[in-house]
């Protein structure tokens, strides 16, 4: 290498040098959420959120495809550590079949096979538009009805992986006319129905 091209490279290397300790550091992803968590959810109609029945419910035994989603949500985030954002809400969705089920069986012994829960837990960015903080998939491993507070019970295993790593997820989900599906179902097929609205509904991870 020739004097010149020496200098040339020289001052080249300390040029680059200095852009190089002028670039900021690394910026790394925020760990997940993680703690517990409790969400008042809610679904305002029932023809496209709530319970919604495929292709429907009635009095006659028949296998039902089951969806359940949720409208609006309030968190309780006083025991959530960590997160991109803090979180404002959750979105819900359930899936899954029910052998054999007729209104009566759906109040009185959900039985839910191959359920599915999604929760999509939503914050706000810096322009304060909704955003996703994180979202869980899991499975549901118990399905039931609790005649006291007469609403659906859901609940998950651990979480495996993500947001709330190890904890798990039950959902009770209240019919808000109970007197009115049954009345209903007596001469109509149901397509669907609500929950959360005047029966308390809540998401709980824990």
């Amino acid at each position: 290498m020739t004097p010149r091209s020496l200098s040339t490279f020289t001052a080249a290397a300390i040029a680059a040098g200095m852009l190089i300790g002028l670039l900021p550091a690394t910026t790394h992803a925020a760990p997940p959420p993680s703690g517990t968590i409790s969400c008042d959810v809610s679904a305002a109609t029932a023809d496209k959120d709530g319970f919604q029945f495929r292709p429907y419910i009635g009095t006659d035994p028949r296998n039902v495809r089951l969806k359940a989603t949720n409208t609006t949500s309030t968190c309780d985030i006083s025991n959530v550590v960590d997160g991109k954002a803090p979180i404002v809400g959750v979105k819900i969705k359930v899936s899954g079949k029910m052998p054999d089920a007729t209104c009566t069986t759906f109040t009185s012994a959900t039985a839910v096979e191959k359920g599915k829960v999604q929760l999509k837990w939503i914050g706000l960015n810096p322009s304060n538009h909704p955003m996703t903080v994180a979202v869980n998939n899991l499975k549901v491993v118990t399905s039931g009805y609790d005649s006291g507070s007469n609403a659906v019970i859901l609940t998950t295993g651990p979480i495996e992986k993500g947001a709330f790593l190890g904890k798990s997820v039950t959902l009770h989900l209240g019919l808000d006319d109970l007197a009115g599906f049954q009345a209903a179902c007596t001469t109509n097929n149901i397509l669907g129905t609500v929950f959360g609205n005047t029966n308390p509904s809540t998401v709980v991870v824990e």
